[in-house]
């Protein structure tokens, strides 16, 4: 019996930064990556990478650290670019092209999942919070993407 073969891309967070969420990402993805059933890359965002260089691979995991500064607009391009880039370098021609994204759809990964599905990765969203009973905002741009989140979810057929 021939076993299927999985390219899976996750974002949303670091695979390799030990708190529960990643942990618990590990733990689905782990035994398949020992039992050479699934090939994993992990597009890192910035606040999230913990002091990983900028690409590399850990644990036959592969992975690209992207951001932006706040302080430069034009730095959204880059983290843009750079993520859609690695979505397309990523992409396997003879497996099944898998989006595991840890989170719901929002300002900052729409455009990655959108750019997925377009070229063809089947999309996971592992929603672990649901923004809509959210109330108190402690920063605009949590209101921001709390808001967008709601949004996207309401807008979208997932």
């Amino acid at each position: 019996m021939i076993v299927p073969k999985y390219n899976v891309v996750i974002i949303g967070l670091s695979y390799f930064d030990g708190m529960a969420s990643a942990t618990r990402v590990q733990n689905l993805f782990q035994p398949l990556i020992i039992k050479d059933q699934v090939n994993v890359s992990n597009l890192i965002y910035d606040k999230d990478s913990d002091g990983l260089g900028k690409r590399g691979i850990i644990n036959n995991v592969n992975y690209d650290v992207i951001g932006f500064r706040k302080s430069n607009p034009f730095t959204v391009l880059s983290f843009l670019s750079n993520g859609i880039k690695f979505l397309k370098k990523s992409k396997s021609l003879s497996e099944k092209n898998i989006l595991y994204n840890y989170d719901q759809p929002n300002l900052k990964n729409i455009l990655f999942i959108l750019y997925a599905k377009f070229i063809g990765y089947k999309i996971i969203l592992d929603v672990i919070e649901d923004y809509r009973y959210y109330t108190d905002y402690p920063r605009f741009l949590t209101a921001v993407k709390m808001k967008s989140s709601n949004f996207l979810c309401k807008h979208s057929h997932y």
